[in-house]
This record gives structure tokens, sequence and C-alpha cells, in this order.
């Protein structure tokens, strides 16, 4: 490779700018102008169809051939024409914009006419529809209320589902920042700025440090462009890509030779023949697999589905045996009237009116409380799913790691840590080197990573102080910068930067010549100038006995560099490097490589000569020498697990709940971030998947095979061999026919071939590690586990992801850093790409379920002292004790604020110690809450509010036997005299009052009673008295407005005689206060029996 000359300024103005390309392409610059008059004089042949494919597999001079209009030249790709003008504006017309086309969009209209086919809302309508059908038979203005109200309610829960929908659709515009905006193009011999979206194939796009590449490129130049492909593929490592061709076998996805579109350019510059955009780049075939992939059915639709059948079907049978029972017991006399009184007012009384307004307000005020811890929910039902969640299958790279390098350990002076850097200063001696700083200067000089502009640095100029180095700039050197560069040397630079203003560093030692790094060499080395008195570079020369000013610093793989070296820097003396020198540096390089970090060696060799001499002494490559060079020490560095994610996953854990991760990481790195976060126990063992021929192959494949003939691969004495690096991680790796430990990683290569037994197999083991997986890896192994009967979860942040999210029963993206491809599939996305604020969507998700059942439980309770009355009124033709506006009032307006307080109740202490629920046994509505519901709390309520009913009768000398088989021919407007067997007589109107105070009566008693039923459903185990009682203020809120509601009901003149209620007794409130408390007793009881005797009998019947 051809040396090029310096191009870093060492002391750059205000702002820092990035790193300059290391090779230019010299041709004019000039805006873009079409050509005026006739055609171009070149040629416009394009007989090629597009899209192209296998372009990775040919060489430049075939390219040339097969793309004729972009006037390629073969010998030199850089001096290349590019497309005519108007042969690119041809193509544009005719292929269309380099745009990823948007997934396909409900129409609004039809979004809001399909809120109305909820079968709640349908079961209201139907309802209403009833009674405004039944009004002209029986003109009653309560059947004419009734019905418009019930129209009412749905038109306004309709509309809520609506508003909630579009609002999520508004925050996820789909594909807004795909594309990069500019970008750089030959056209006509030019170099040409242009929308990236005019891009069109066959143009040849400049690519640089910091460029989002703005299409699928074939790299026809490169000047060791190395690309960022984590998005796509899942790998944060960085790619270089070359302008060779690839194996005719090589997967595209696989392909050195290509720059993905989206991806981002983090070092060097290369020269790029698009040869896809838009829809048929490899983001865009990604992007329409997540769009074909269909949505499933949500856990909470299942359940809500369910429950709407349950209470249809119990509401149409009851609704039909009570009129039969009426039609029969009148022997077909007034069957229009017994129809409307039975039929109607019973499927108005049996379908919980609140229970859809009470549904989609607690899924939104727990979306209002996710969000404000940073987990923004796109589909409100999706929330309960994640809590019912078994399986995580999670993304690596930006979701459990921080998708930034880092360095995370050292080796220097034959010690480990990174404190050993802290006390630098301290250990300076004029005369004596010290490892530590040698090593912070080679990674800070022989690197070519920057600060960001943006993060606002202080840019430090040339000056003695600077050199000094006070203590107040190394007090804001501590806050730390971003860096802007390829990610290892981000690494380096963001640490060393904390010892020292990397500015001061590069200024003390000038870049002569430089060498960048590249595949084939593996190092990367600077040749700088140092002064006399130089503390660092200095010492060692004065150490080693050498008169010199030049000095060349070497990075790169650690056993290249120590290939080079003859002596190391130990105890401030410079020492030969001897087999216990060499053993102990095995011993580190295999440490850290067992951990799956990245391993970089650092050394210095002292140059002869006078400064005026050296542009003479090395001019290339082959002149750089690579022997007697003095070894300084190691640093490790990897994308470090962010800091909750092990306690997230071990909550998860405690859940009973596996992650399990999936990711495109190399299976040795993979596993180490595993172990890191807790996924795999460290001393657990892990069993591979895979033949050890395979494994050996990928080994292969990913070590440069050496020329004996080359220099830089020529060592000059050998070193130690090293460990194997599965020995060295202590896990057994086993043979595919060999699995052992509960812990297991599975190749991407191995899963295609996988037999449904060993599925099976894999898929019971409580940590796995899929590793180099595909899109379509993802995709199965979320399907696989759904086949299980799994409640899949499937996080991440690439575009790969897309697919899986949508597949899985609950997908969540991160915000931050995620794809829109990821945001727009998932359900759920975490703004702060925190994956443990997944484990606060999971809480929130169990707790929905808890409460929504507990809402359940406390709303179905009150409907069985509703249905009473009629069957009463039908079976024994008494007078109704509720009427049907007054059933109205309890569902919709006094149960509506208790019910929707459960949304705010916090979870019971054991929510998350509590495994998974078992979705097709534990259901939202199951026998034992229906039993408690009904038979239990709702007969003891019914039997309260009747008693009620015939003492307040009783008050006026009426009994029981003188209202029997009345059926409707007294207690109404004009009715006839009405005499009780007491021998006291009413009139119509005081008929009417007396059975407005005993509806009354039974109104005050049941909502009083469920007053105090509320508190009971605040816990479902454990004891009222153990759990926070008065901590829930929407509850006292919602209790106080609905006893104030109650009482304007029945005390407000007028509106109580609309209701058909009148002023009660003073005794009112006993009945319902002493239902209350035998609810209560009797609540207790049921949850010490299930505390107790969890397997008993009577508490699986008890425990809902």
């Amino acid at each position: 490779m051809a040396a090029t000359p310096p191009h870093r300024t060492d002391a750059p103005s205000s702002p820092v700018s990035p790193p300059q390309p290391r090779a230019s392409f010299n041709t004019p610059r000039r805006s873009f102008d079409p050509p005026r008059g006739s055609t171009s004089r070149r040629s416009h042949v394009y007989s090629v169809e597009i899209p192209r494919g296998g372009d990775h597999t040919l060489t430049v001079a075939d390219l040339a051939t097969k793309y004729p209009a972009s006037h390629i030249d073969a010998s030199k790709p850089d001096a290349s024409a590019g497309l005519d003008v108007d042969e690119a504006n041809r193509r544009l017309k005719e292929y269309g914009k380099n745009v990823l086309t948007p997934p396909k969009r409900t129409p609004l209209t039809i979004i809001y006419i399909k809120q109305f086919k909820d079968p709640f809302l349908i079961l209201l309508m139907i309802a209403g529809f009833l009674a405004l059908v039944g009004y002209p038979f029986d003109p009653l203005l309560e059947n004419l209320i009734l019905g418009i109200v019930l129209f009412l309610v749905v038109f306004c829960l309709g509309t809520l589902n609506f508003w909630q929908q579009k609002q999520a659709q508004e925050v996820m515009d789909s594909f807004k920042h795909m594309l990069a905006d500019k970008c750089m193009v030959m056209r006509e011999g030019h170099r040409v700025e242009i929308d990236a979206q005019h891009l069109v194939v066959g143009d040849l796009v400049f690519l640089g440090s910091g460029d989002k590449v703005p299409a699928d490129c074939r790299v026809i130049h490169s000047s060791g462009l190395k690309v960022e492909c984590a998005a796509l593929t899942g790998e944060s490592e960085p790619v270089e890509v070359v302008a060779e061709p690839d194996d005719p076998e090589e997967p595209k996805i696989e392909s050195k030779a290509l720059a993905f579109n989206g991806s981002l350019c983090l070092d060097g510059s290369a020269l790029g023949l698009v040869v896809s955009t838009g829809d048929d780049t490899m983001v865009g075939s990604i992007a329409s697999l997540a769009g074909s992939t269909t949505l499933r059915e949500t856990t909470m639709e299942k359940e809500v589905k369910r429950f709407v059948r349950f209470i249809a079907v119990l509401a149409i049978s009851m609704a039909v045996v009570f009129f039969l029972i009426g039609v029969v017991r009148r022997k077909g006399q007034d069957a229009v009237r017994i129809f409307i009184q039975g039929f109607l007012v019973v499927i108005v009384a049996n379908v919980p009116q609140g229970i859809p307004a009470t549904v989609t307000s607690l899924l939104m005020i727990t979306a209002q409380q996710l969000a404000k811890r940073n987990v923004l929910v796109k589909r409100l039902d999706a929330v309960e799913a994640l809590g019912a969640t078994s399986v995580i299958a999670s993304d690596k790279t930006g979701t459990l790691t921080k998708n930034e390098m880092t360095v995370t350990d050292a080796w220097c002076d034959t010690d480990y840590g990174l404190d050993l850097f802290e006390d630098c200063e301290d250990t300076m001696h004029k005369n004596k080197p010290s490892a530590r700083r040698l090593m912070a200067t080679v990674a800070t000089v022989c690197n070519n990573a920057v600060a960001d502009a943006a993060d606002g640095e202080v840019v430090v100029s040339v000056s003695e102080d600077v050199v000094a180095t006070d203590g107040a700039e190394h007090s804001a050197a501590d806050e730390g910068r971003a860096m802007k560069g390829n990610p290892s040397e981000c690494a380096l630079l963001a640490f060393t930067d904390r010892l020292e203003r990397y500015e001061a560093v590069r200024a003390r030692y000038p870049v002569q010549f430089e060498i960048p790094f590249s595949s084939k060499l593996k190092w990367h080395t600077v040749v700088v100038e140092f002064g006399e008195d130089d503390a660092v570079l200095g010492a060692l020369a004065r150490a080693a006995g050498v008169s010199t000013n030049r000095a060349m610093l070497l990075k790169g793989a650690p056993e290249r560099v120590l290939d080079f070296c003859s002596h190391h820097v130990a105890g401030g003396t410079i020492q030969e490097v001897d087999p216990k020198f060499e053993h102990a540096f095995q011993t580190a390089y295999n440490q850290f490589g067992s951990e799956g970090q990245r391993v970089l060696g650092f050394a210095v060799k002292l140059l002869d000569g006078e400064s005026g001499q050296r542009s003479h002494k090395i001019v290339s490559e082959k002149e750089i020498p690579r022997s007697d060079m003095i070894f300084v020490g190691l640093a490790a560095i990897m994308d470090p697990p962010r800091d909750d994610v092990p306690g997230a996953i071990e909550k998860c854990k405690r859940a009973g709940i596996r992650v399990f991760m999936v990711t495109g990481d190399h299976p040795l790195t993979a596993v180490a971030i595993a172990r890191k976060v807790g996924i795999v126990d460290m001393s657990e063992p892990i069993g591979v998947r895979e033949s050890m021929e395979v494994e050996r192959a990928e080994r292969e494949r990913q070590t440069p095979k050496r020329s004996p003939g080359h220099p830089s691969q020529t060592p000059k004495r050998q070193t130690p061999k090293r460990t194997p690096m599965r020995q060295a991680t202590g896990s057994s790796f086993s043979s595919r026919q060999s699995l052992c430990g509960n812990a297991m990683v599975v190749p991407g290569w191995d899963i295609d071939d996988l037999t449904d037994e060993e599925w099976d197999h894999i898929l019971n083991k409580t940590g796995i590690v899929f590793a180099r997986t595909t899109p379509q890896h993802k995709l199965e192994i979320c399907r696989r586990c759904q086949e299980r009967g799994e409640i899949v979860a499937v996080t991440g942040d690439g575009v790969n992801d897309g697919p899986a999210l949508k597949q899985s029963d609950i997908g969540v993206a991160m915000g931050r850093n995620g794809s829109e491809v990821a945001k727009e599939a998932a359900d759920i996305i975490l703004m702060d790409d925190n994956f443990a604020s997944i484990v606060v969507g999971v809480e929130h998700g169990r707790l929905i379920f808890d409460n929504l059942k507990k809402t359940i439980a406390y709303t179905l309770t009150h409907l069985l002292p509703e249905i009473l009355p009629v069957l009463l009124l039908l079976a024994l033709g008494l007078p109704p004790g509720l009427a049907s506006l007054q059933i109205l009032t309890i569902d919709l307006l006094t149960e509506m604020g208790p019910a929707i307080s459960l949304s705010y109740e916090m979870q019971e202490a054991d929510i998350m110690n509590q495994p998974p629920r078992d979705i097709e046994n534990d259901r939202l509505v199951s026998f034992p809450l229906v039993a408690y519901s009904y038979l239990e709390v709702g007969v003891l309520e019914a039997v309260v509010c009747f008693l009620a009913y015939l003492f307040t009768f009783a008050t006026f000398g009426i009994m029981l036997p003188d209202l029997l088989f009345d059926d409707g021919a007294h207690f109404v407007e004009g009715a006839e005299l009405f005499c009780s067997s007491s021998g006291k007589c009413y009139a119509a109107e005081s008929q009417v009052y007396i059975l407005g105070i005993v509806a009354s009566t039974w109104y005050v008693t049941l909502i009083v009673s469920q007053a105090f039923h509320i508190w009971m459903t605040k816990t479902r185990r454990i004891s009222i008295f153990k759990h926070p009682l008065l901590k829930n203020r929407h509850m006292i809120a919602g209790v106080v407005i609905e006893l104030c509601l109650m009482a304007i009901f029945i005390l407000i003149p007028g509106l109580n005689t609309i209701l058909g209620a009148a002023v009660p007794r003073w005794w009112v409130w006993i009945p319902g206060v002493v239902c209350g408390i035998l609810i209560c007793v009797f609540n207790e009881l049921r949850k010490l029996l299930i505390r107790h005797f969890p397997k008993s009998i009577p508490s699986r019947l008890l425990f809902w």
C-alpha cells in the first residue's frame, strides 16, 4: 500500500475539523448545471436491466463493461468521468427517485369507521337501536333518552380510540430520515453536489468520513474506507470496504466490496458505483420484508374479544330466557311491553357500558405513565402483552450494549487495569521512561480520531502553557468529549483525552509520516518529532542512550506488534523480551480475547538521524523498520453493556422471563456480552451447535494468508503459541452432537439446518445466544418460540430487526438510535434506548392485566343487582327496583370514577416474582372471576338490595304478597288505586312517589356497597391491610365523586324524577354499609385462604 503524506493539522483552529480523506480525487468542482443545446458527446448506452445482481463479485474492468454509461476508467477508477447529466435525468425520470416507499397507511376515514367494529360498541349500538325502535310501541321518555345516550356513548368511545391511534401515527412518521440529504457525485467529469434522492443507478458517488451512504454502492476505488453497518447487520465493528471483488459464493450482505444504503462512513474515503437505489437497496428489501409480515393479534385483543363473546352470549341468553318467562307467565299478552321491559333492559343491564371507557382509559393512563419513563406506546393494547411475555429476543448492539467502543482494560508495565493511568504524572521521571505515558502517547498520536465539533469543545492552540497542561485543563478533560472517527480510535482518544487534552499531546509530537491501518497490514504507524527535554519520548531516548528527536509510534494487532519488538518498558527501564514476558503477554492477550474484547498492542521505535534527513530515510511502507521496537502495552476495547442491563435481566429472570440474544456479531463476542449482562451465568458452561469443520473454516476465512516474501509478514523471531480462544473462554464449546449445560450459542449458519427436535432442545435452554444471524433467522426464531406457546417480545434498533419486530407478540424498538424501519414495525419504542426500560414495561404490563381483572371483577359485580329487578318484574310481577336510566347512571357515571381509579393502583409487592401468566388458563375473564362477581359478591349485593327493597315497601305498610304479580298495573302514572293488606290505600301519584323512594333505596344500597367493594379489589392475593390503603389518591377522589353523584341523582328535584327516583328516608345508607362490611370480611377471609393454602381446591376456585 502506498504511503501518503500527513494530512492532519496537529493544532487545528476552532472549531476542530474532522480529518480529511487520505486520498483525494483531483477533479474540478462546479455547481450542477445541466448542459444546454444538443446531446452530450458521450454515448447514452444503457443496455443492462435495473436492478443488477452480483456486482460485488465483478472486477472493476467488468463493471466498466457492464456500466458503459458511467465511463469508468478501469486502470484509474478515481479518474472516471461518471454519467452524463442527460442520461442521469432520463434514468431518474424512468426509474424514480432514490427513496424508500413508505408503508401503506390506512386513510383516516377508514380508521375512524373501524373503531365502531369493536364488539363492545356493537353491543351498545344494538341496545341503543332496540331502545329507539321500541319507543313508538312504548312511548316512555326514558326509552328515548336511553337510546340517545347509548349512541352518544358509542360515538364518544369510538372517537376517543380514533384520536389515540391518530396521535400514535403522527408521532411515527416512517422513513423520514433514512437517506442522506446531500451527496457528492461525478457527472461529466466534474464533482457535483446533488440531493441524495436524485441518485440513479450508474452514478459515481464520493464517500468520506462522516458521510451516510446514500444508496447501495459498489466501491471501485478505496483509500481505507471503513463503514459501520450496525443498523443493518447487527455488527458494531466497522467494516473495511475494498475495491477487490468478492468470492462468487459470498453472500451479498457479507460483501466487503459494497457500501450499503444508510451505513455510516467512519474513516477513509472511496469512490462508489451506485448499483441499487430506493426499494432495491438492501435496506429497502428488508423494509419491504417487514411490511409483508402480518401483524399479530395481541393477547389483550384476544382476551377482550373473549370477554365480549362471554358478555354477548350471557346477555342475549339471559334476555331471551327472561323474555320467554314473561311471555309464558303473561300467556302472550303485552309481548311488546315485555320485550322492552325484559329483553331490552336485560341487554342494557348486562352490557357493562363503562367497561370500554374504563379499558381505554386504563390503557391511555398507563401509556402516559410509561411515556414519563421514556417508553412510547404505539399500540395501547400491546402493553399488556409485554406483561405476559415469556421470552425476550434482544438485539445486542445498541440494545444490550452502548453501541460505542470503549477502552475497558489495559495491560501495561506487566500490570492490569485502567487505574494505572490515573497517576501517570506522579510516576514520570526526566530520565526514566514511563510505559503508561508512552502507551497513552502512542494511543493519542497514532490516531486519526478527533473531537466532534458539535460537542462544543475548546480548541487548544500550540503554546508553552498548553504543553505544560495546567490543572484546570486536566479538569476540563476529565469531563469527556464526544469523538469522531474510527470507533476503536475514538475509544482510545476518549480515554487518553481524559488524562490530557489530545490537542496538546499532538502539538508536542508533529506527525512527519503516516501509514494508515489496513486489514492487510493490521497495524498503523506514524513518525513524529519530539523536543530535547520531552518527558515521554525524550525520557525513553535518554534511557536507551540514543540521541534523536524522531520516533516511530505503532499500534495494531498484538501479535504483529510483538513480532516487531525486541524490548519492552517495565519499572522505568528498558528490558529485553524474554520467555517470561512473552508468557505474561500471552496470558493478558488470551484473557482479553476470551472476553470478546478487541485487543490492540502499542510500541515505539527511536529513529536515528538528524531531523533534516528524515524525509530521505522513510518515504514508503517498505522502508518502515520492523525490528528492535520497544513494546509498551495492550489495550482492550469493546462495546460495553449498558449500565442498567444486568439488573434488568436479573429482574427478568426473577419474573420467569428468558432473555435470548439475537445478533449478527461473532459468537465469541456475543457470548462475552451475554456473560457480562447475565443472560448466561459467568460460571455456566455453554454448548455450541456447530461442527468443528464449520468453525475452522470460519476462523481460516477471517485469518489473512501470509505471503512469505512480504516483509510485513515475516517476523524476526518466533512468538509464543496462543491459547485457542475456545479454551480461553472456559466454555465447553462442543460439536453439534454434544450439547451441554443450560446455555447455548447457535451460529446463524446452523439455523437453517435445525430439525424440529433440535429446535425443541435448544429452546428449552434458559440462556441462548444466536450469533451471525440474518433477518430471516430472527423471524424463524420468533416463529419457533411462538409455536411453543411462548409470548415473544423482540427488541432491536436496526433495519434487520424490522420483520421480527412485526412478527413478534410485542415489538420493542430503540427510539434514539433505532432505524425508522424498526420504529415503524414496533409496538413500543424505548425513547432512551435503555433495555432496562423494558422491565418497567413488563411490570406495567403485568399491572395492567391485574388492574383489568380488578376492574372487571368490580364492574361485573353490580350487574346482577341491576338485572334482578327485571327478573322480579317478569317472573313475579313485582314493581321494578331500578329504572333503566338509573342503570345507565351507575354504569356510565357513578362507577366510572372508582373503576378508572384502579388504573392508578400500584402493583402488589410480589408482582415481579411471579412467573409469566399462562395465557391458556389464566384468562382475563376466568371462571373464578365470573363466580366472584356473579355468584359471590354479586349475590350478596343483590340479596341486600332486595331486602332493602322489601323493607322500604314495608315502611309504607306494603308487604311482599301485596306486590306479587302486579305486572305493572300499579306504581305507574295513571294507575288505579292501590290498597295493601294492611288497609292502606295509595293513589297513582303516591304510588309513583313510593316507587321512587324504593328505587332510591336500591340505588343507594348498590352504590354504597360498591364504594366499600372498590377497596377490596385493590389486591388479589395479599391482605388490604398490608397494601398501601390511601396511597391511590385517585381512588379516594373516585369514591367521593361516586357518592356525590349518587346524592345529586336522588336529592335534586326534577332530575331525580326523570331518573325514576325520589328523596329517600334517612336510614337509606345503612343497608349499603352493612353489605360493604360483609364484602370486606368475605374478601379478607378469601385472601387468607389463598395465601395459606394456594394449591387447595377452594383456593383455586376463589382466586381470580
